[in-house]
């Protein structure tokens, strides 16, 4: 029965996302068809949720309690108690370490807003579907939707699992949705007992809080050993240098007011060949940037234009040319093995943004602001530093609100201005 009502959700998407194509994209025809979706199953199970209410109806949380993975958790934490527990406590370093880097890399920011208030903002921005996020590339909506359900699902699950080790009660776990308008960003959560957690003792409670993100950057490691072309673009994913052969080279990141910028060089522009040269990969495009001659023009050719770049001096006072771009290796499917094209470089580019998200979201929850886990951390801190439980309140509101008004700054100045035309 519960295979049948599988089946049924997944032919009340498919049909409608199929329809909706021929007019839309269909990551754009996919987000709106499950938004719909997403609201009618919610609607009928209406009497089961919870709806907190932010800024309703433009901002709210729905949550659906559930008993789901606390028996894992129970299991887990009375197994590997005493393991779990060490590692919880390798995480309360992990955890504050983070927040210190986060911290400085805020710090920075501010002082750049200051000095370079717009230039700075554009690095930016919202992690959200249909997005290209600066120097990562664009998120399209089922990247976003897996990846932040399985970040939030493991995040929650070390929360869980943590704190029954330390024999805390866990009440419920759940999913939900973060509504933006309609309920589309995925979230989970699980329950622990908030007033036995606040009389547990502090490395208890540090454990606890930085579980979640820690198991994020750790999920983030894992990813980039295994699958290290998620951070190296001259690196392979497995299989892929069997099943693919080279096209040339592309420049994902381009300066303006360079060489390369002038000739009218765009991002992803595939270039196969350069003067008379073939090229096929980045060493074979270094080696003849290693020979060229600052002011002599060089021909970059690609299938439909070809671009005269003329290489200035070296920035670092190398003999060879300089022109101001990123490279990448571009490569293709072999004729016979097109009917892995799509399946591949789709997974290729999940497990990326899995390693992406990962790692931004822990990053993030470790900020010490109100509503993450390194706020709870540097709240818990700052009450056994100071003993005036007041003056520890006050400083702790001083600084999240500093950060968030940071980050609202910086948002603000990218798109604020852009939606009134300001600059």
């Amino acid at each position: 029965m519960k295979f049948l009502k599988f089946i049924g959700v997944g032919v009340l998407f498919a049909v409608p996302v199929s329809i909706l194509s021929q007019w839309l994209d269909f990551d754009k025809a996919s987000a709106i068809i499950f938004a719909i979706v997403v609201a009618i199953l919610l609607y009928l199970n209406r009497e089961k949720i919870d709806m907190q209410k932010i800024a309703f109806p433009v901002l709210y949380l729905i949550l659906i309690r559930t008993k789901v993975g606390l028996k894992l958790m129970n299991k887990l934490a009375s197994k590997y108690g005493e393991f779990i527990k060490l590692l919880g406590y390798s995480f309360i370093g992990l955890g504050f370490f983070g927040m210190i880097y986060i911290s400085i890399s805020f710090f920075r920011l501010i002082f750049m807003l200051i000095k370079e208030p717009i230039e700075t903002s554009q690095g930016v921005a919202l992690i959200l579907p249909f997005t290209n996020v600066p120097g990562v590339g664009y998120l399209s909506f089922w990247y976003f939707i897996i990846g932040v359900f399985f970040i939030a699902v493991i995040h929650e699950f070390a929360h869980g699992v943590m704190a029954r080790a330390h024999k805390l009660n866990v009440q419920s776990s759940g999913v939900g949705f973060f509504g933006l308008i309609l309920p589309i960003i995925p979230i989970a959560f699980v329950e622990p007992n908030e007033k036995s957690l606040r009389k547990q003792k502090d490395v208890v409670q540090y454990s606890i809080f930085s579980a979640g993100p820690a198991i994020n950057l750790i999920v983030a490691l894992i990813i980039v050993l295994i699958l290290p072309f998620v951070v190296n673009p001259f690196a392979y994913a497995p299989f892929e240098e069997q099943i693919t052969e080279p096209l040339g080279i592309s420049f994902p990141q381009i300066e303006e007011a360079l060489p390369a910028y002038a000739s009218g060089l765009e991002p992803g522009v595939i270039i196969n060949k350069i003067d008379d040269q073939p090229i096929k990969d980045y060493e074979e495009f270094l080696g003849i940037m290693q020979t060229s001659v600052p002011n002599k023009p060089l021909t970059f050719y690609s299938e439909e234009k070809e671009y005269t770049v003329t290489p200035i001096k070296h920035p670092e006072g190398n003999a060879w040319g300089y022109i101001g771009v990123s490279v990448q290796n571009e490569r293709d499917i072999k004729e016979e093995h097109k009917s892995l094209k799509a399946p591949f470089y789709w997974l290729k580019g999940l497990f990326r943004w899995l390693f992406i998200l990962n790692f931004l979201i822990g990053m993030i929850n470790l900020l010490p602001v109100l509503i993450t886990d390194g706020g709870r951390m540097l709240e818990l801190a700052l009450r056994k530093i100071f003993k005036d439980k007041v003056k520890a309140a006050k400083l702790f509101m001083f600084i999240s609100t500093l950060f968030l008004l940071t980050i609202g700054v910086s948002l603000f100045l990218n798109y604020g201005t852009k939606l009134l035309g300001i600059f």
